[in-house]
């Protein structure tokens, strides 16, 4: 990292605030990969077929289809090159992350999300259409990946983050937010806001190098009182 001022205690003091805020905003992270592509798989087996991955009904763009028989190649060979039995289980858990935002955009718009889609995230508030949901979703991919990759991450607005990952969990399953926000460990005081509040000097507030977000968080208030997070495109 080149955020601190140059010293190796620097370096390792900050690695370490990135390292701690990114463990926690795993655990969240999963629980809402996994809900989207368990959603979205619902709605495709309803509308296309149980066997959708190999059935050929769906008309998914060329990136789709491409990292779908990847997926395919991925589960029917053991690491020995010999073939294994699958199941459509498999092949779901095999698409990455990726996979389930792009089936999402704009030229999926008639032929998916009017079709299938809109009925993954039923709790959505009115208004939400697909635009807003991928742009969501894309923004939480980007920093799913740089978590993944153990990238620097405190650049971003990471309480809005983490309050976009249980408010997109929701519009899904209710329940299922409730749920990850009393596991999630992600704590807005461990996030530093300036450079007075860091472990170390140096560390400037903003990163005008990085691309903003691709969606603004506006805070809505629900029938319930709790904080919602109204996402619209920038």
């Amino acid at each position: 990292m080149s955020a601190g001022d140059g010293t190796l205690e620097s370096a390792i003091r900050l690695y370490e605030v990135n390292a701690r805020l990114s463990a926690a905003l795993y655990s969240p992270l999963q629980t809402l990969e996994v809900t989207v592509r368990n959603a979205i798989d619902q709605q495709f087996q309803s509308s296309f077929g149980a066997d959708w991955t190999t059935n050929g009904v769906i008309n998914l763009q060329v990136q789709q289809q491409d990292d779908i028989r990847k997926a395919l190649r991925e589960v029917s060979v053991d690491d020995r090159g010999g073939n294994v039995e699958f199941t459509h289980d498999d092949v779901v858990a095999e698409l990455n992350f990726g996979f389930w935002v792009g089936v999402l955009g704009p030229k999926n718009e008639v032929e998916v999300w009017r079709k299938a889609l809109w009925q993954a995230f039923p709790h959505r508030p009115k208004g939400t259409e697909r635009k807003l949901v991928q742009g969501a979703l894309n923004s939480i991919r980007r920093l799913r990946n740089r978590v993944a990759h153990h990238c620097r991450i405190i650049h971003r607005d990471l309480v809005q983050d983490h309050a976009t990952i249980l408010e997109v969990i929701g519009w899904i399953c209710p329940d299922t937010r409730a749920w990850t926000a009393a596991l999630s460990t992600f704590d807005p005081n461990d996030v530093p806001t300036n450079e007075d509040e860091l472990p170390m000097p140096g560390l400037p507030s903003t990163d005008t190098t990085v691309p903003a977000n691709d969606v603004e968080q506006i805070r809505k208030p629900t029938r319930e009182g709790r904080a919602r997070l109204g996402v619209s495109q920038r």
